[in-house]
């Protein structure tokens, strides 16, 4: 499967908005840490952009500045690596889906988040 034909049918399966979120932020898998920028958010996981491949199934953190209310505060979140794929000069669009969503404490977090971004139209 081609990268494009990839993208098409993940744009397909998506059963939540994703919505524009750029920040910078660290991704750490294992002892390994990785500096990414985001492109996206959902109810469910975010889309980065890094400068080198990480294997997909792997547990990461992700750590990043948010604002909420008026306030910038530190999250992390628990994610899962679900796609990493080229994008060209830009590097790996990587794809996480965030650990334990359903549970309150980062479903709330991503919903203040989500609640500052404008619509993706990707």
């Amino acid at each position: 499967m081609t990268a494009l034909a990839f993208l098409k049918s993940t744009v397909v399966e998506r059963k939540f908005p994703r919505y524009i979120f750029r920040r910078r932020a660290v991704m750490t898998v294992g002892s390994t840490t990785i500096h990414v920028k985001t492109l996206d958010v959902s109810e469910h996981g975010f889309g980065v952009v890094a400068g080198e491949p990480v294997k997909i199934g792997k547990t990461c953190s992700l750590a990043l500045n948010g604002l909420v209310g008026e306030r910038i505060i530190q999250q992390v979140f628990s994610c899962e690596i679900v796609y990493c794929i080229l994008v060209g000069v830009d590097g790996f669009r990587i794809g996480l889906n965030i650990h334990n969503a359903v549970v309150d404490s980062p479903k709330q977090r991503l919903q203040k988040i989500i609640a500052n971004c404008s619509p993706s139209f990707a």
